[in-house]
């Protein structure tokens, strides 16, 4: 057995730090020049989404950084095996354009798309003349769906998805939100389809693999600069204010 596998199988069984002295032998043998490396708490380990750990560990990536320098190679080892060579660090996408949205987590991503979708819902609200279908869909939107959709529903957007039939829905304030999720999930994939490769993968990780392979097939080029620079303000807009 490899000592990394071991290592981390110790890690996964008792939790314990007692391994055989073979072990500790191999561990020490590590390079000084990466200790301080390996000990830097990977801050994306913390959130990525457990799906795609599958032939990993599923709890290796929830461990605290503990002053085990073990639970700290493990964690290296975890770290490079799932992260691609040419990914930029972590620290390093944050900083890159659109690149803050990798700060939030899963549910505020997930509240940020949605709020795109209300681009639209805006876009089909202005055909529809009927007051029932109006009223129903704002008792259908939370607060602060209620308040982005106030500041954008005049607002022109320069790219149309298509309509939403909201003649034909149900007013059943789940199956406007799925639409909402799904069109906003949309318009999210297809304003980062210009950014950093480094981008989406972080983002992808942080999403279900099922969840990740839907923003792949969504995230193409739009073929039109003055859309893809208004969806990517729009994608600012949407984030903005969400902690």
């Amino acid at each position: 057995m490899h000592p990394k596998h071991a290592i981390l199988k110790a890690l996964l069984g008792d939790q314990t730090t007692s391994i055989a002295p073979s072990l500790k032998l191999e561990l020490e043998k590590i390079p000084l020049a990466s200790a301080d490396w390996i000990k830097k708490p990977f801050a994306f380990l913390d959130c990525i989404d457990t799906s795609w750990l599958q032939d990993k560990s599923k709890n290796l990536h929830q461990m605290s950084l503990s002053p085990s320098p073990l639970q700290a190679f493990a964690q290296s080892q975890l770290w490079s095996s799932i992260k691609p060579a040419h990914i930029l660090p972590y620290e390093t996408a944050l900083a890159l354009p659109l690149g803050n949205v990798l700060q939030h987590g899963v549910t505020t991503i997930i509240e940020g798309y949605k709020r795109l979708g209300l681009f639209d819902l805006a876009l089909d609200a202005r055909k529809i003349v009927q007051t029932d279908i109006l009223q129903a869909i704002s008792s259908s939107l939370s607060d602060d769906q209620k308040a982005f959709y106030k500041s954008i529903q005049d607002k022109p957007t320069p790219i149309d998805f298509g309509r939403l039939s909201l003649t034909r829905w149900d007013k059943q304030p789940a199956s406007l939100q799925s639409v909402i999720e799904k069109r906003g999930f949309n318009r999210f994939a297809k304003a980062l389809y210009p950014c950093h490769p480094s981008i989406k993968w972080y983002l992808q990780h942080l999403l279900s693999k099922d969840n990740a392979a839907i923003f792949n097939s969504l995230c193409a080029d739009v073929k039109n600069k003055n859309a893809q620079k208004t969806l990517q303000e729009e994608l600012k807009a949407a984030f903005k204010g969400l902690s």
